[in-house]
């Protein structure tokens, strides 16, 4: 409040309090007004959580998303959307108490898909373009076992970009800034 920003955004990665393998899910909460179901940035935070929701969705692939008031969900309003005097949310991307994502979390190229997400939905609030590029990423499974694969080389053709997982278990590439195209 005290800088005069014109926007408010909050990363967080959610918990349950104990280790679910199911639980993976993208959820963006805005200040409501107590006991009223309404946004206190009308028209702006909810608008903006919204596309924020399904834009990290999108980008994590988690098992849906919600968007919401912080009343609604939690039957409080959350500290940190407190009082704001510019429209606001929270996000909790993903949950680090799921082991899958959990380990995903531990790779900055993950969150940078995360960052990009972010970064789409307020091109998108304030129509100012498109941003020039098209991440692409993945996760490179063992065919036989299941299981994600540590240290795969990923070659990108016909560019001959190369992306090497890493050893958290989540075999997750990544090629954050490509030419958009084909």
């Amino acid at each position: 409040n005290s800088y005069g920003v014109d926007w408010f955004h909050s990363i967080h990665h959610n918990a349950t309090g104990k280790i679910s393998d199911v639980v993976r899910y993208t959820l963006v909460l805005y200040e409501e007004r107590i006991n009223q179901n309404t946004p206190d940035w009308s028209g702006e935070a909810d608008v903006m959580s919204e596309i924020i929701a399904k834009n990290i969705w999108q980008g994590y692939r988690t098992s849906k998303y919600i968007s919401t008031g912080d009343w609604s969900f939690l039957g409080f309003n959350l500290g940190v959307l407190n009082n704001l005097m510019m429209p606001g949310e929270l996000s909790e991307a993903t949950f680090h108490n799921n082991p899958v994502e959990e380990a995903k979390l531990r790779n900055v190229d993950f969150l940078h898909f995360e960052a990009l997400s972010i970064y789409k939905s307020f091109l998108q609030y304030y129509d100012a373009g498109n941003w020039g590029f098209a991440p692409l990423g993945g996760i490179i499974y063992n065919k036989k076992t299941s299981k994600p694969i540590d240290g795969a080389t990923v070659v990108l053709h016909p560019s001959e970009q190369t992306y090497k997982t890493d050893n958290y278990h989540n075999g997750f590439y990544s090629f954050p800034e490509l030419q958009a195209g084909k």
